[in-house]
């Protein structure tokens, strides 16, 4: 049975960058039948936040991607972190480390001097006999030959063992380190792939010498190439690596979201539109690019706009409810959105900008501080003029503007503008027609008399 996991550190917010980690673990487990875990790694006490862990949750409910089994918190393991590592020290495989950070920093800045790379010296390795004082716990690595393995996104990979360093693997406090808490957590777990960032690559190699020191079978691992802004730099707060939370707040889908994010990195043909339905049924990490995607905030507006328009007017009514969550208009302003939305949702790219929109049909009355001068004042008031003594209906509102156009010897771009300002605050909205029929002439007038009203 395939299964992988998303492992996060409780530090932050989650970004758009984690969220495809998770979408690619997620679809990974359900296109194999497989399982899809969470763990915390809170093992960073200063830096790991109870408000963050919340976030995770209401991340992946927000989205719709459950995870099997109960959680689990690193910070709770830590008991057997620590058995494998003093088992490591009985075999022979591990070995007390008695440097003092002093020692150590020392090591490095001479190095550096040197113009070498910083790495332990190992003169702890070879100690017969335990000395008082704290001690870490490291890995002996192997010191000849090379590790190789075969990455499922990035092919072949391999790093001489002479460059590997021999980790910490339990600090003198006793609490692990990093590198190996996550070996023994995935092997406890039965993690049968590993699918992360290629931030995370170079652990790989390090975590592989730890399997092989324990006698555990590895995962297999999968290494996504980073998402960069469309400048080709590293993606930013600034040009698009924000919360989903936040991308919510403005007004995107969910479904829109995922699906921009999966073809970040993974194709299925020419198709640009796919479910996360149909992808379960045919998705493949293997079958994701090792190349590196880049974000581009209007190829998610514009997938985001795809989705709005298929969905039925009234459950982008039920949606706009919910995001506005401010009992904007009454229940018979909604009716009239519900029934403007055809004009509305084609020209909305969010669900915000789909909110503003509605406020030409939701609210009862307009309320104006500034009419463009441009607004014809004798035009509109032979346009209210004509409405009161000889109104339109529900389903003549065009013949009855062109009849009142001919009537009056106006053309339509003498009036459009001033009444579409005027009706609905905007010089940008659905065609006039629909906005007269949808709104009907008692509300029209209602709101003309209060331009008006404001202009004189």
């Amino acid at each position: 049975m395939i299964i992988t996991r998303f492992a996060p550190s409780p530090t932050g917010t989650l970004h758009i960058g984690s969220v495809r980690t998770i979408l690619f673990n997620w679809l990974y487990a359900k296109a194999n039948n497989g399982k899809f875990l969470l763990r915390i790694e809170d093992t960073d006490k200063e830096r790991s936040k109870p408000e963050f862990v919340e976030n995770i949750f209401i991340t992946l409910n927000n989205l719709g991607l459950d995870y099997d089994d109960e959680v689990v918190y690193q910070s709770q393991r830590e008991k057997r972190h620590q058995e494998v590592a003093y088992k490591l020290l009985k075999d022979g495989r591990a070995y007390k480390c008695y440097c003092t950070e002093k020692e150590l920093s020392d090591e490095r800045d001479f190095a550096r001097a040197h113009n070498q790379t910083p790495t332990y010296s190992r003169k702890c390795r070879n100690l017969t006999e335990d000395r008082d004082g704290p001690f870490t716990i490291r890995l002996k690595t192997e010191l000849t030959g090379a590790l190789h393995f075969k990455d499922l996104i990035q092919g072949d990979c391999s790093v001489k063992n002479e460059h590997m360093d021999d980790m910490i693997l339990l600090r003198s406090n006793g609490v692990p380190t990093y590198m190996f808490a996550v070996v023994i957590d995935d092997y406890d777990m039965n993690i049968t792939t590993v699918i992360r960032g290629t931030e995370h690559l170079n652990n790989a190699y390090r975590q592989l010498q730890i399997y092989k020191a324990c006698e555990f079978t590895p995962p297999d691992f999968a290494h996504v190439s980073l998402i960069h802004a469309e400048d080709g730099t590293k993606l930013s707060k600034r040009n698009g690596a924000k919360s989903v939370e936040e991308y919510q707040k403005e007004g995107f889908l969910k479904e829109a979201i995922l699906n921009y994010l999966l073809r970040l990195g993974w194709s299925y043909g020419e198709n640009e539109i796919i479910s996360m339905q149909d992808c379960c049924k045919i998705f493949d990490i293997k079958n994701v690019r090792s190349s590196s995607a880049r974000f581009s905030l209007d190829k998610m507006l514009n997938i985001n706009s795809i989705y709005i328009r298929n969905l039925s007017n009234l459950d982008l009514v039920e949606k706009l409810q919910t995001f506005d969550n401010k009992n904007r208009y009454s229940k018979e302003g909604w009716k009239r959105v519900e029934l403007g939305m055809d004009g509305l949702k084609s020209r909305s790219r969010t669900l915000s900008e789909l909110l503003l929109m509605s406020d030409i049909y939701g609210y009862e009355d307009n309320y104006y501080e500034k009419i463009m001068e441009t607004t014809d004042i004798k035009n509109i008031e032979k346009f209210i003029d004509e409405t009161l003594t000889n109104p339109w209906n529900t389903n003549n509102a065009e013949i009855w503007l062109k009849n009142f156009l001919e009537k009056t010897n106006l053309k339509l771009k003498n009036i459009a503008p001033a009444l579409r300002l005027a009706i609905t605050k905007s010089k940008v909205s659905p065609c006039l027609f629909e906005i007269l029929q949808n709104l009907g002439p008692d509300l029209v007038l209602k709101r003309l008399k209060n331009a008006i009203t404001t202009i004189l």
